[in-house]
């Protein structure tokens, strides 16, 4: 078992390699539940044929002859993999204890590990860590081509101690994992107490990486596109305040958007758009990120003096007249009676 530095768990070359992202993020308990869960076979007298089976399934063929024998092994071994899903579903109830309880805590082990590895996939593809801004014209950066964070996951750490993760909607993915666990799928859509992606406290205790293994790690976290030897690295604690502008300016942008969504217009200045994101800090997180506010309403019960005059086709037109007699009758009787 080693370290990766994308957040994922897998088997390569025979080893488990737990991803760093996700040893910071989950606890230990969640850790084993997550580690039982992929190694976790259908009784098989060939375990390695059935694994190496799967571990297929998730290769992403590179011709189009390739294609079509990928098409064939996904057909032939879609009933494999249904059968394998419902014992690591189980192996994973069981990992955490079984029982009642344990079917939670599978299932929040599965989403925590989930959401991690799509909001620091997301975090390592965005510009400024992944180098894919156009240039920056200040420092010692270089001004063409792209560049590459060295310190990947120490900027990660350190978004999620001081500002928590970047914003993400979890909707999608919960229905994503209820239908790859059918059988935790009530759980996975149940809403999570606490923030699904943070710095978890009761995490594995790791030794120190030297900066030869952060780079290593770095290297496998980033996309494809800023891998290779001439490509250079840099710091991220180390960047000119001018590299970060751009990302702020967007940000800021997206926000004063938002404002203008939620109340119906532009703010009457400064002060208002300080206020509306004071005020009302949720319905301008939704409408930054494309969410309607949908509210639920209670049907009226009417009260019993309109019940009762609305019965019959005479009693409505009755109480339809203003000032009539069944209308101040109706109106008299009812408040004493709810007194």
């Amino acid at each position: 078992m080693h370290l990766g530095g994308a957040a994922t768990l897998r088997l390569a070359g025979g080893a488990l390699v737990v991803g760093l992202p996700l040893a910071w993020g989950l606890s230990a308990d969640q850790l084993r539940v997550l580690i039982t869960h992929q190694l976790a076979l259908p009784p098989s007298r060939h375990p390695e044929l059935v694994r190496g089976l799967l571990n297929a399934r998730l290769r992403k063929p590179a011709s189009e002859k390739a294609a079509t024998r990928h098409a064939r092994l996904l057909a032939a071994t879609d009933g494999l993999l249904a059968e394998a899903k419902q014992v690591r579903d189980a192996a994973a109830i069981t990992a955490a204890g079984g029982g009642l309880s344990a079917v939670e805590d599978a299932a929040g082990a599965l989403l925590r590990a989930a959401a991690i590895e799509r909001s620091f996939t997301a975090f390592a593809a965005a510009p400024l860590a992944s180098g894919t801004m156009s240039a920056f014209a200040t420092g010692s950066l270089p001004t063409a081509g792209p560049i590459r964070a060295e310190d990947l996951h120490d900027g990660w750490r350190l978004r999620l101690a001081r500002w928590g993760a970047p914003a993400h909607d979890v909707t999608a993915l919960r229905e994503e994992l209820a239908a790859e666990h059918p059988g935790l799928a009530e759980e996975l859509r149940s809403p999570a107490s606490g923030p699904l992606v943070a710095l978890d406290p009761d995490a594995v205790a790791l030794d120190e990486l030297g900066a030869a293994a952060w780079r290593a790690l770095a290297a496998e976290a980033l996309p494809a596109a800023v891998q290779g030897p001439d490509k250079p690295w840099v710091r991220l604690a180390e960047l000119p305040v001018e590299a970060y502008l751009p990302d702020v300016e967007r940000r800021a942008r997206q926000y004063v958007e938002a404002v203008n969504a939620v109340l119906g217009r532009a703010p009457d200045g400064r002060d208002e758009l300080a206020g509306t994101l004071l005020r009302r800090p949720v319905d301008v997180e939704r409408a930054r990120r494309g969410c309607r506010r949908t509210v639920t309403r209670t049907p009226r019960r009417r009260p019993g003096w309109e019940r009762r005059c609305w019965r019959s086709w005479w009693s409505t037109r009755c109480c339809a007249r203003a000032g009539s007699a069944s209308t101040r009758c109706c109106l008299g009787a009812w408040p004493a009676r709810t007194a």
